[in-house]
């Protein structure tokens, strides 16, 4: 298959951004798929482009644990990644996770979120 029939599969509950600029682009990371079985929760991370019509996975190191129902945002060639649900063992998450989308790598922002 070529990389013009690359896509991410089917997911729900996904997180989605936008990168404006020189090198526009989309980016889709985790969710849900639920075949006919149990969910179970995606953990990759894609990118659109526009200029080529293509998508590609990032293979990031340390990627957060697979996570559905979490905020992301795209500021200056990072994807800012927080909270969300995550099964196996099942649990919610307070803690931000930052993906530096030229270099594929995450890192944990220290933070101080109250779980209450």
């Amino acid at each position: 298959s070529s990389e013009a029939d690359t896509w991410p599969a089917v997911r729900a509950h996904h997180a989605f951004s936008y990168e404006a600029g020189d090198r526009p682009g989309l980016y889709v990371m985790g969710g849900l798929r639920c075949p006919d079985g149990p969910c179970k929760c995606r953990d990759d991370t894609w990118r659109y482009d526009f200029e080529t019509g293509t998508w590609t996975e990032l293979a990031a190191d340390q990627a957060p644990i697979p996570r559905y129902s979490h905020a992301m945002v795209y500021s200056e060639d990072h994807l800012y990644v927080f909270g969300g649900e995550s099964m196996k063992p099942y649990m919610y998450h307070n803690e931000v996770k930052v993906l530096n989308v030229r270099k594929f790598g995450f890192g944990t922002i220290n933070n101080k979120i109250r779980d209450e």
